[in-house]
């Protein structure tokens, strides 16, 4: 819901309760999901996607997943946390606009599909943590654009990093810059290029970040293409 405070200052939130199982409609921990939205607005004039205005926001979510991370054939489901929250603005006011966020992760922190066991470099951490599964992150955003006057370009430039099971002995943190230009063919499409500046490092001093940074050095360079057609 949302609230007009005063001329020109709007206030919303958003809230919701999950089962914590993604798509799936099973609840198979018996916990649920919290969710929580809140900003507020200044108003510049617009409406939807492309109003025009500053606004600053916060947002968290809390709930719990299970985890079976051991390397045999026993079913040892264990519960972990699972919070995420954010905390950031936004300005569109054409020609410019600009959008900063940070973000902070705690448990279940996701490597990627190659390690179901949520770690990076290596599967026992020496502490006896779980490693990502209940570990921290956190990341940061800045992003810009500039709509060129008299014209349909759009000019964007980001920066965006992210730091991965922190103070682990497989920390990595993975930073980005991209360049971006966008052609307005209406209000309803556009095509964007990316070209994206990748440098992917895992930045701890034990000897799994020296075998992961052989692979991550591999990392180059993306370019995208994106036509995005709304209907």
């Amino acid at each position: 819901d949302a609230f007009d405070v005063g001329k020109d200052w709007e206030l919303s939130y958003a809230a919701m309760v999950g089962n914590g199982n993604g798509i799936e409609f099973k609840n198979s921990d018996g916990e649920y999901d919290k969710y929580l939205y809140l900003s507020a607005e200044k108003k510049y004039g617009g409406k939807g996607p492309k109003a025009e205005g500053l606004k600053f926001f916060g947002w968290g979510q809390w709930g719990s997943r299970q985890l079976d991370n051991t390397n045999d054939s026993v079913d040892n489901l264990k519960k972990f946390d699972r919070n995420r929250a954010g905390l950031g603005m936004k300005y569109m006011n054409k020609p410019f606009r600009f959008t900063a966020e940070y973000i902070s992760a705690d448990g279940m922190i996701f490597e990627g599909p190659d390690k179901p066991s949520f770690y990076f470099a290596n599967a026992a951490n020496t502490t006896g943590a779980n490693n990502g599964a209940d570990a921290k992150g956190n990341g940061w955003y800045v992003e810009g654009g500039w709509y060129i006057p008299n014209s349909k370009w759009e000019l964007d430039l980001r920066y965006d990093t992210a730091t991965f099971n922190e103070a682990r002995n497989d920390e990595h943190q993975f930073d980005k810059w991209t360049l971006g230009v966008q052609y307005h063919f209406n209000p309803m499409t556009r095509l964007t290029v990316n070209y994206e500046m990748r440098d992917f490092k895992c930045t701890a001093t034990s000897a799994q970040c020296t075998n992961a940074n052989v692979n991550l050095n591999g990392v180059g360079d993306r370019v995208g293409v994106q036509l995005t057609a709304i209907f």
